[in-house]
């Protein structure tokens, strides 16, 4: 059987060029439910995390035109505890694609 010497092995060269999806954490770590498999332990009591502002996101939205974003996500938390969710993604929709992921329980 042959082996493999390190310097045989070949490893893809991968060139990031831009960055292709912008997730936002809009509702911060707050959250309507207390689900036991959430990865960030999202509550109705978790504030380790902020709820981000309109200006906020707009602020990233801005960079993310010179990232070459092309798709925007938005979670939490949830998304429906920002009460500028509306018009956050209002303005995002005039930056690209959007997406919210909610439990859907408000």
């Amino acid at each position: 059987m042959a082996t493999i010497t390190q310097t045989e092995i070949k490893h893809p060269d991968l060139h990031l060029d831009a960055l292709d999806n912008l997730w936002f954490q809009v509702s911060g770590t707050l959250c309507n439910i207390a689900c036991n498999h959430c990865f960030i332990s999202c509550s109705p009591t978790n504030h380790s995390y902020e709820i981000m502002s309109l200006e906020q996101v707009k602020r990233y939205l801005d960079e993310s035109v010179e990232m070459g974003v092309k798709e925007y996500y938005f979670t939490g938390g949830e998304p429906f505890i920002n009460k500028e969710l509306p018009e956050i993604l209002e303005l995002t929709l005039t930056y690209g694609p959007a997406t919210v992921l909610s439990n859907g329980m408000l």
